[in-house]
């Protein structure tokens, strides 16, 4: 799809459904991870958003930075001096998802992406998303803290060591 085509999309979103989509976005998020044996796990930190890219900035349990573009991604991992480089997109991202949004109550939407149902509530920033992944885990996500301030470009841009192991995707 072309230039003008992708914001006519966006458009028929954002007027369709009510939403006004930030250029840029960042929050500290939790998320929770319900296994199909109901163990959960728990991860933290804050995540960094500007249309089409995203960087992850997990701190807990331990540190793992990644970053997303849509052609793949590249994820750190300090403790382990290792970096996963994938020219693979990810199963779900979050332009898709707030692309593909249809309202289904007051500030709660539903998108489809890749055969995977995921729902969220939005209400100016974005409060939780939620979807079961493709190992039948429940993976919930909850916003605080969210910000529209423009970021800077650099954050985008992956920092690791240069004598780090790289596995390649």
């Amino acid at each position: 799809m072309g230039k003008i085509g992708a914001i006519l999309s966006l458009l028929g979103v954002v007027i369709a459904w009510g939403l006004s989509l930030p250029t840029s976005f960042s929050a500290d998020f939790v998320e929770k991870v319900i296994t199909p044996q109901n163990r959960v796990l728990i991860y933290r930190g804050k995540v960094y958003y500007q249309r089409e890219r995203a960087y992850w900035h997990y701190t807990y349990p331990t540190e793992k930075k990644i970053w997303i573009t849509p052609l793949g991604y590249i994820s750190y991992e300090p403790d382990l001096m290792q970096v996963t480089i994938s020219q693979k997109p990810l199963n779900l991202n979050l332009q898709q998802i707030l692309d593909r949004a249809k309202k289904v109550g007051p500030h709660t939407y539903i998108a489809v992406v890749k055969g995977r149902r995921v729902q969220f509530h939005y209400d100016h920033y974005l409060r939780d998303l939620n979807y079961t992944d493709e190992l039948e885990n429940r993976v919930e996500f909850n916003f605080t803290n969210p910000s529209t301030a423009p970021l800077p470009p650099t954050l985008f841009r992956p920092k690791y060591p240069a004598d780090v192991d790289k596995i390649y995707q």
